[in-house]
């Protein structure tokens, strides 16, 4: 396993130039904690004899499914890190915190029964990035929102999907604790009327997101996705502004055409001028 995680590394970095953290442990949720813990460009190995070890001082708050609520609540049960809560035996644990303590205090002993599932069909396209320094300039959070929109609209043209509900994900700069979940994280959701697989339709929407957001401190991060996802119907698609009454109008089926005829020949146009900094006309 060590092996392949270094051969995965290297080959990304050489291809794209992006840094890859990699956990390795025997059982899924230590794996995911290790390849935290190795962030931003490391690998951390957990071998089965270690995973107590390796686990108990780690704050509580590293096991999946303790939020900030579920962390305050053990907290006041002088639950404050992993170990503390592996030590809960059974019985203990049920009075206090009901079966979910009892799955959490097996978590805590990294007893994870859950399998890895690779290709389990997906319920969300998204693509985030981290900035470079705080972002404050809404212009350049606009700028990343379309981005954004374009590459996952592009991903979901490929896969033959469409998306109903677009998601604007905002990590502000300010950190109130420690750790990877240590700054606050805005979400904001908005369902169309009908699905789309349009860069420009996830944008505006995106926008709007971030105009109602009530945003008012810098940003660290960004991203932009689609959720509840079903098989393209070319007839549900739209062209935004209908023409006037007086004019004729396209079918549903025309529009349909026309708005899958220039996104194709965005894709292409994409991949025929990678790496080229030249503009792209259509």
């Amino acid at each position: 396993a060590r092996e392949v995680a270094l051969r995965l590394r290297r080959e990304v970095r050489a291809e794209t130039g992006l840094a890859v953290s990699v956990g390795i442990a025997p059982v899924k949720m230590v794996a995911k904690i290790a390849s935290d813990s190795a962030k931003p460009d490391g690998l951390v190995e957990v071998k089965p004899g270690e995973v107590r070890a390796f686990l108990d001082p780690l704050p509580v708050a590293r096991l999946w499914g303790v939020g900030p609520v579920a962390e305050a609540r053990l907290y006041r049960l002088g639950l404050r890190t992993i170990g503390d809560l592996a030590r809960l035996d059974a019985k203990r644990a049920h009075a206090w915190l009901d079966d979910w303590g009892v799955q959490m205090a097996r978590l805590a002993r990294g007893e994870d029964v859950r399998d890895v599932e690779p290709y389990r069909e997906a319920v969300s396209m998204s693509e985030e990035n981290t900035f470079a320094s705080d972002v404050s300039d809404r212009a350049l959070l606009e700028a990343a929102i379309l981005a954004h929109a374009d590459s996952v609209a592009r991903r979901l043209r490929k896969s033959g999907e469409q998306g109903r509900t677009v998601v604007l994900k905002l990590k502000l700069a300010r950190r109130v604790a420690a750790g990877p979940r240590g700054y606050p994280l805005l979400t904001r959701r908005s369902s169309l009327p009908r699905p789309t697989d349009d860069g420009d339709t996830i944008a505006r929407v995106a926008r709007e997101l971030l105009r109602n957001s009530g945003l008012a401190e810098p940003v660290r991060l960004l991203g932009v996705g689609v959720t509840n996802l079903e098989a393209a119907n070319p007839e549900q698609l739209a062209l935004g502004e209908m023409p006037p009454a007086e004019k004729p109008q396209p079918t549903s089926e025309e529009r349909a055409r026309l708005l899958a005829w220039v996104n194709r020949a965005l894709d292409e146009a994409a991949l025929t001028h990678a790496g080229d900094p030249g503009p792209v006309v259509l």
